[in-house]
């Protein structure tokens, strides 16, 4: 684990100088088939940088440990000034990844005659999005698929998880002194094989709460977990899906699950 006085975080948005910012901290939030949000602060001793050279720019946040560091790329989607001081400027920034401007592309339109990988691809080439992988199995042909006024990112999402895709980022972890050659690049999977999760890289992390105590008390400071909440919630009972067959009319297409420890509620699709 770093010393106190190591540099522990960096961040790295375009062209601007490597050196430019020093995190202060961070939130992050990741799951599978979302994308990761990063809500980052930063001061600078430049109380002169403008949001048009940051916003919508390629972007990394490095988090560093003793041997290596694990990187987390995309764009700034929003950056804002909050304060400044007498020698430094306070600022955030809001870190997520490419995928993330697909859901600005609002629109509607009729796909026929393809599979959802084909439709997963064009959207993404249509997005500039360049770095993914599709691992999907031979899924069928659609004889048309609506979009209707939704986003891209929502539109592909609703086809994806309707056949059992999801999605994840992967960006390996880098050596030290990679991390000068600037802003990294996360790669896009979409897959329906378990096989494609991967353990994280690096120890066990284990949990051990806050405590005055420290080396001299005879604990070793280790990278730990100290904090755990537990939430529960009220969810549906059941789900129903139905669908229609234009062909044939009269053949009933529907489906009803029931979800353990739900109330009484059902979710009709």
């Amino acid at each position: 684990m770093p010393k106190a006085n190591e540099t522990r975080f960096r961040f790295f948005c375009g062209d601007l100088d490597k050196n430019l910012f020093r995190v202060a901290g961070f939130t992050g939030k990741e799951q599978i088939s979302n994308p990761y949000r990063f809500e980052i602060s930063l001061c600078s001793n430049d109380d002169q940088i403008s949001p048009d050279d940051v916003v919508g720019g390629r972007a990394t946040l490095f988090i560093l440990d003793e041997k290596s560091c694990i990187p987390y790329s995309g764009v700034v989607s929003e950056f804002q000034i909050i304060d400044k001081c007498t020698d430094y400027c306070l600022y955030s920034a809001v870190l997520v990844p490419r995928l993330w401007k697909a859901g600005l592309n609002i629109q509607s339109r009729i796909f026929q005659k393809v599979t959802i990988a084909d439709i997963v691809k064009t959207i993404l080439d249509e997005n500039s999005i360049g770095d993914y992988q599709i691992k999907i199995g031979n899924a069928p042909q659609q004889e048309f698929v609506v979009q209707y006024a939704e986003s891209d990112l929502n539109f592909i999402s609703r086809l994806m998880e309707s056949a059992g895709v999801w999605y994840m980022f992967r960006e390996g972890a880098l050596c030290a002194d990679e991390i000068e050659n600037g802003a990294s690049s996360e790669e896009l999977i979409i897959t329906d094989d378990p096989a494609e999760f991967c353990l994280i890289d690096g120890a066990d992390v284990v949990y051990k709460p806050v405590s005055g105590l420290d080396k001299s008390s005879g604990y070793e400071q280790v990278e730990s977990v100290f904090s755990l909440s537990c939430r529960k919630k009220v969810i549906p009972g059941s789900v129903v899906v139905r669908n229609y067959n234009y062909r044939n009319p009269e053949v009933e297409l529907s489906g009803k699950k029931a979800i353990q420890d739900g109330c009484g509620a059902t979710v009709y699709q």
